[in-house]
């Protein structure tokens, strides 16, 4: 019985435009989420604010953010059309 080397080669040829968009925009998201992370932790110890008014900005901020995250794409387009 002989041991043969068999080398298969081929090439792929892909279209990452979509997926570096959504990291970019993942990207941007998390840079946005620390920095209002950032903010409301600063408004406590910083600024002496209460606690529970610096959680339900940061609660309402984050909803805000995932209420626009989805529609970001579709404001490119039509930006884009105009």
């Amino acid at each position: 019985m002989t041991d043969t080397d068999e080398t298969i080669s081929f090439a792929l040829d892909l279209d990452t435009r979509a997926f570096r968009s959504a990291i970019t925009d993942a990207d941007a998201l998390g840079q946005r989420f620390s920095q209002t992370l950032t903010s409301a932790f600063d408004q406590v110890a910083v600024r002496g604010r209460k606690l529970d008014d610096v959680i339900r900005g940061v609660g309402l901020r984050l909803s805000q953010m995932a209420f626009d995250s989805p529609l970001h794409p579709s404001r490119q387009v039509v930006r884009s059309q105009s």
